[in-house]
């Protein structure tokens, strides 16, 4: 047993060690305090960033604190983190049922993520629940859109459709199919005449704006509430009005009618049948019936993998001869998150459509796509992408013999970028680059390519 002098030192060490203790509790209660009021300085000037991420290393420590939890949930809504919100704003509500401040943020979170049954409940109780008035005229208004929501997405139908104005540095050199129209918009009555001559002489008219109107409606089909399948249907027209090249404005008619079907928990499978037809200047220039096939794997709620195919023809009413065969096939990953969308898909080809004038065979090609987009805020998203594809071989060991038949050879490399702003819930601003790097053996379709272009988009 302990002599009363060691009693004597235990009992000032152990004082020693609460007094200690206690020093420090107060102290990190004070840093606590510093940086919740730091939090909320951030959030007042509008550095929402900066406020979650504060709040986030807080949060090992602190969270299931009511007062830190409502915090912690309006900077996760500030950054477009709607999920982390919910779990904030819940864990509030389960200490405090009536918290006026947490079901509003927890109604907002829901509509965030789309989930409008949830949100609309959330709404309904603080309209209908005795709580302060500014919070009932806020919740109604968001009630109210909340029903435009459900009903959108209930309605099997959409009207959508859209204007835009463009500047082309390269309007005629677009694909295989518009190598008749070259010839024509150059005046070149004999491809084989002096062709190089003529295309670089005359290749600054190839410049102009022009003007894209589009309507189109669009919906689904379900045959009843438990089924797995899903059907989709669209048809659209657009015309494209270019100001300073005759005999090259264009119109397209497509359709398509598409079908999702689950198939277990996590895969489901996607088949759709694409129809266009092309005039220019009102003469029927190209029908492209094409299918397209793909098995999906959702590996969790962001991440989906896929394998597709797709196969179609060109065909060419007035010259059939110039008709080709389209297929591809790849694999393709999409990411979802609550900020960034990212796709990508590689994919290898065969028959590449050839010069239509020169009796060129396909080549096969190997291709990569990205696409990357970004929410900066509710309304605006910055979209970008890029593709790559080039032919798998050397087309010039092909063409020693004369009696051969040349391949083409192709390489093409696209950059896009733009903004789409969403200034009212059915309209939609954008601008866009495009630029595009062609290389090939037939020479007009070794060349560069830029376009711009702006307008609004509608959907109702």
């Amino acid at each position: 047993m302990f002599n009363s002098k060691q009693k004597n030192i235990f009992l000032v060490l152990v004082s020693v060690f609460l007094c200690a203790a206690v020093t420090i509790s107060v102290a990190d209660s004070k840093r606590d305090d510093a940086s919740l009021q730091k939090i909320n300085e951030f959030l007042a000037r509008k550095e929402y960033l900066n406020a979650y991420q504060l709040a986030q290393k807080l949060s090992l420590h602190k969270m299931g604190e009511s007062s830190f939890d409502l915090l912690f949930g309006k900077t996760a809504l500030a950054v477009h983190k709607p999920d982390v919100a919910a779990l904030a704003f819940d864990r509030v509500l389960m200490g405090d049922p009536n918290n006026a401040i947490a079901k509003f943020g927890l109604m907002q979170a829901y509509y965030n993520m789309q989930m409008y049954g949830k949100a609309k409940n959330e709404a309904q109780s603080l309209i209908s629940g005795g709580y302060a008035m500014p919070w009932k005229n806020k919740a109604q208004t968001t009630l109210e859109e909340i029903n435009r929501k459900i009903l959108k997405q209930d309605r099997p139908y959409h009207f959508y459709g859209g204007i835009l104005a463009g500047y082309d540095s390269n309007a005629a050199l677009t694909s295989d199919g518009d190598y008749a129209g070259f010839f024509n918009v150059m005046g070149v009555t004999n491809p084989k005449s002096n062709l190089i001559d003529k295309v670089r002489r005359n290749n600054s008219k190839l410049q102009s704006f022009y003007l894209t109107p589009q309507l189109g409606i669009g919906g689904w089909y379900v045959p009843h509430r438990k089924s797995n399948y899903r059907f989709n249907w669209d048809i659209n027209v657009a015309h494209k009005e270019y100001t300073d090249i005759g005999k090259y404005n264009t119109d397209n008619i497509n359709a398509t009618l598409g079908m999702n079907c689950k198939v277990g928990r996590s895969y489901w499978f996607e088949g759709k049948f694409y129809y266009e037809e092309k005039f220019k200047d009102g003469r029927r220039n190209r029908e492209v019936p094409m299918v397209t096939l793909s098995l999906n794997k959702k590996i969790n709620k962001h991440n989906v993998l896929k394998v597709y195919t797709t196969d179609g023809m060109n065909i060419y009413p007035r010259r059939r001869a110039r008709s080709v065969n389209v297929y591809s096939g790849g694999l393709g990953w999409d990411y979802y998150g609550s900020v960034n969308i990212l796709t990508t898909s590689v994919y290898y080809g065969r028959k590449q459509p050839r010069g239509g004038s020169y009796r060129y065979e396909g080549s096969d090609y190997l291709g990569i796509d990205l696409g990357f987009k970004h929410k900066i805020t509710r309304e605006a998203n910055l979209v970008a992408g890029v593709a790559y594809q080039n032919s798998m071989y050397d087309a010039k060991r092909f063409t020693q013999n004369a009696n051969d038949t040349p391949i083409r050879h192709d390489m093409l490399l696209r950059f896009s970028g733009g903004i789409h702003f969403k200034f009212h819930p059915n309209y939609t601003w954008h601008i866009n680059n495009i630029y595009t790097k062609n290389h090939s053996n037939i020479f007009i379709y070794k060349h560069d390519r830029f376009e711009v272009l702006t307008g609004i988009s509608f959907t109702f």
